[in-house]
């Protein structure tokens, strides 16, 4: 925070800041000289502040300081709005919209992705607005509002079709493919899943493809195939060195472990994935890795611990407004039954995330 202080000292963001600058160049010259010089370099300067803001929001993005990282695209949205500037503008809603969504204020996340979608509409450009709506699914997914979802991945569907190329194609199936998963339409889910792997190339589409694949046949019971399927994904994150999916195809073959009863390395596995979680601040996917922690403790017959997590878990979907999704919470319902919430002390999320790795023993 001490460099972000000192960057915006020595590159003053107020148009206050930039006349006073330049009036005091331009003093004695003809005066529309001095107007249209001013002018000139007052916009260059302010343009070289917004993006400096944006890529250093990008660089502390990146490096997990969220609210260093919406400061400075706080700062460059002003500005972009005084600019008139409605690309700028959308740019930087979607990326506030996404630090948002990360730290689970979906609230605030929700308004800037409609925005920013209101915004691409009017300028016309379809592919952005399907990025968008895609975002948007991804929150309607978190927040359990499996209807809402459906309806804003089918449109990103609709509109990848005629404006995007065949990998994010699959990306709109794949997520339409899950969302059918999680209403109990496994055959529609196949559906989806088959086309995605028809049109989908590589990299981190594919890994998503394989990890949808995994929890559905997880779903229908074939544990080994899911776990190739998460093995695979697996391999693709890490040959992209994506630690988001590589967490998620952790947690994929830790389930799997559990569902076979190999204990020792579903622990393993969700030990691998949790930190992650927690270091990207994904607080939805933290409360998904709990839940898996209390069907672990419950399977290995610590009821107490597994109340705990499963209480920590729950207070968190709580607080960020996360619905336990039909399909995975009926699954933890019916394995952690005896370990749900009752009189134990109550747990940080802290000291859940603690005791899950292992570090208060």
């Amino acid at each position: 925070m001490k460099e972000l202080a000192a960057f915006r000292t020595s590159h003053p963001i107020s148009l206050g800041g930039i006349r006073k600058r330049r009036r005091q160049t331009f003093i004695g010259t003809p005066t529309a000289i001095r107007q249209g010089q001013f002018l000139h370099h007052a916009l260059k300067h302010r343009t070289m502040i917004v993006n400096h803001e944006m890529n250093l929001g990008q660089v502390l993005t990146q490096l997990g300081d969220y609210l260093a990282a919406t400061e400075c695209f706080e700062e460059a949205l002003t500005l972009y709005r005084e600019l008139a500037d409605k690309s700028g503008v959308e740019w930087n809603l979607f990326h506030l919209a996404h630090l948002s969504f990360r730290v689970g204020d979906y609230l605030r996340a929700m308004e800037l992705y409609q925005e920013n979608l209101a915004i691409m509409n009017e300028l016309g450009n379809r592919w952005a607005s399907a990025h968008t709506l895609n975002k948007l699914g991804n929150l309607y997914l978190a927040k359990g509002d499996l209807e809402a979802a459906h309806r804003v991945y089918a449109e990103c569907l609709a509109v990848r079709r005629v404006v995007a190329k065949d990998p994010e194609v699959a990306g709109a199936l794949t997520k339409l493919g899950t969302v059918a998963r999680h209403r109990g339409q496994l055959a529609v889910s196949w559906v989806f899943f088959e086309e995605a792997q028809i049109k989908v190339r590589g990299g981190a589409t594919k890994a998503d493809v394989f990890e949808g694949l995994g929890s559905l046949v997880l779903e229908e019971g074939d544990i080994e195939q899911a776990r190739v399927h998460f093995e695979t994904s697996l391999a693709l994150t890490n040959e992209a060195g994506d630690r988001r999916r590589a967490a998620s195809a952790l947690y994929g073959l830790g389930r799997t472990a559990l569902e076979l009863r190999e204990l020792d390395l579903a622990k393993e596995q969700l030990r691998e994935s949790l930190p992650l979680r927690v270091e990207l601040e994904e607080r939805h996917a933290i409360a998904e890795s709990l839940e898996a922690y209390a069907q672990l403790a419950a399977s290995s017959g610590e009821l107490v611990e597994s109340g705990v997590f499963w209480r920590a878990a729950t207070d968190l979907r709580q607080a960020i407004g996360a619905a336990r999704l039909l399909a995975d919470g009926e699954r933890y319902r019916r394995l952690t039954a005896s370990s749900e919430p009752g009189n134990e002390s109550k747990v940080t999320l802290e000291e859940a995330v603690a005791l899950a790795l292992g570090e208060n023993r």
